[in-house]
């Protein structure tokens, strides 16, 4: 079973929190009831975790509020 960590980025002058978890080669991203999954090949697993979380918080409707 993975562990979920918090992760959390600042876009467009907001701060947003999401989840992540690494499992075996899989990194999972959570936020607001969605989740994002790819698998890890190279690169820092929470600079990729950050990127999927800022590719679903453009996804929520209202993120522009």
């Amino acid at each position: 079973m993975a562990v979920r960590s918090s992760i959390a980025v600042n876009f467009r002058s907001k701060n947003y929190t999401g989840e992540y978890e690494i499992d075996g080669a899989l990194l999972r991203v959570f936020f607001e009831g969605r989740s994002r999954t790819i698998k890890l090949n190279v690169g820092s697993p929470e600079f990729l975790a950050r990127l999927l979380l800022i590719e679903l918080v453009y996804q929520v409707p209202n993120w522009r509020e």
